[in-house]
């Protein structure tokens, strides 16, 4: 029973911060205010959470691995699976955006980047590269190419359409990889 209760609240206060951030933005999400708006204490938000930054990286990780379990999404399939990440971030859009520039120890670029990171990783080893390329470098250099990317696709006001920024992204590794091989 207090699992369940621990999950509702858990849920209660991911929805309520998703909330504030789309309508009032990031400076404005405070814990008090969550802790109002869910009727917890801030004993209670700091059960589950250890800060704000802490409670937006559980929902980017949330959406994240939401989107893995309901697409079954595989290691070898990373295009579909960068599909759709740019889908989730064009249909959450105002709460992705209001995050996107956030800077700190636990900020959105970092978290996504490390979910990114482990694509990319994952893809690399596949790839069976026969050449004295770090693999973790290489990984890091895509996430930064990509976070670049998602940065420039946010300022457009998301004007060019998801297959068109996959084909770059798609592009840039490949050409990366096999330039590298040469």
């Amino acid at each position: 029973m207090a699992s369940y209760r621990a999950e509702q609240t858990t849920r209660s206060i991911m929805s309520t911060a998703r909330d504030i951030v789309i309508h009032e933005g990031f400076t404005n999400l405070k814990v008090s205010t969550v802790c109002e708006r869910v009727g917890i204490s801030r004993m209670g938000f700091y059960y589950h959470y250890r800060d704000k930054y802490a409670l937006i990286n559980n929902i980017i990780r949330d959406d994240y691995y939401d989107l893995v379990r309901r697409n079954h999404l595989q290691a070898d399939n990373w295009k579909q699976g960068g599909k759709l990440m740019l889908l989730l971030l064009k249909e959450n859009e105002p709460f992705y955006r209001s995050i996107f520039d956030v800077n700190g120890y636990e900020s959105f670029k970092k978290t996504f980047g490390s979910l990114l990171h482990e694509g990319y990783l994952n893809w690399l080893v596949m790839l069976e590269l026969d050449s004295d390329l770090s693999l973790d470098y290489a990984a890091e250099f895509f996430v930064g190419a990509t976070l670049h990317i998602i940065s420039r696709w946010f300022e457009s006001r998301m004007q060019d359409d998801i297959p068109y920024l996959m084909d770059q992204i798609e592009l840039i590794l490949k050409q990366s990889i096999f330039t590298s091989r040469e």
